[in-house]
């Protein structure tokens, strides 16, 4: 997977929305709690710009005593997500978005960024969109809940071993399910436990919700494209 995050053509369009971010746009502002020790600030904004609706947030990552760390802003705040989560490196990661398709990720020990932004969703294409994540500390795997534009909801998963290098594969739990696409409509994230993968699903056959368990061999062997 190609990253179009750091080349000149994607620079140019992030600039390009970046137009949202005026005071004429501004809606409306909040500050949320990422944890006991970090704050988001997040101003929200909405405009029109060349026949388009552009909509995305500025926001600020601050301490406790409200020192500024680190500013980003999303042109796309769809189904936005910003989450803490505690690597097994040692680290604490802040995990973002900076746009509709990929994903960002915040060294918070040493304030360096990473963007990736999959060439297949720039300038025209889609991708999954990103709206949550959840770490396994055990085994360095990352769940990704979110969704292809207006299709039902689903699961990724990907090695997050290296969060600040680009990811070689995400796989979509839902194409390798038995019958995937044809039996369910929803796949969702419900909760690790231990390196087991418990998923909430939805059975468009039997019309009801089914809790799935996909254990770890069988998941690293999607990982390792078996």
């Amino acid at each position: 997977m190609k990253n179009m995050a750091y080349t000149r053509e994607y620079n140019i369009y992030f600039q390009q929305q970046g137009a949202v971010f005026c005071p004429d746009c501004l809606q409306e502002t909040e500050i949320v709690m990422l944890s006991p020790h970090y704050y988001l600030k997040k101003r929200f904004y909405c405009g029109e710009a060349g026949g388009y609706t552009l909509h995305g947030t500025e926001n600020e990552l601050t301490d406790e005593t409200g020192k500024a760390l680190y500013h980003f802003r999303n042109i796309n705040n769809s189904g936005e997500f910003c989450k803490i989560i505690a690597h097994g490196d040692g680290n604490k990661y802040l995990l973002f978005r900076s746009d509709l398709y990929g994903y960002s990720v915040l060294n918070l020990t040493t304030m360096q960024d990473f963007h990736f932004i999959p060439a297949g969703s720039f300038p025209t294409g889609e991708t999954f969109i990103w709206t949550d994540v959840f770490y396994n500390r055990i085994n360095h795997v990352l769940a990704v809940s979110g969704c292809y534009w207006s299709c039902s909801s689903g699961t990724l998963l990907m090695d997050f071993t290296h969060p600040m290098k680009e990811p070689e594969v995400w796989v979509d739990v839902q194409e390798h399910m038995e019958d995937g696409y044809d039996r369910y409509d929803d796949v969702d994230f419900e909760k690790w436990q231990n390196t087991e993968l418990v998923l909430s699903a939805f059975n468009s056959q039997t019309e009801k919700k089914e809790t799935v368990l996909i254990p770890e061999s069988r998941y690293m062997e999607w990982l390792e494209g078996k």
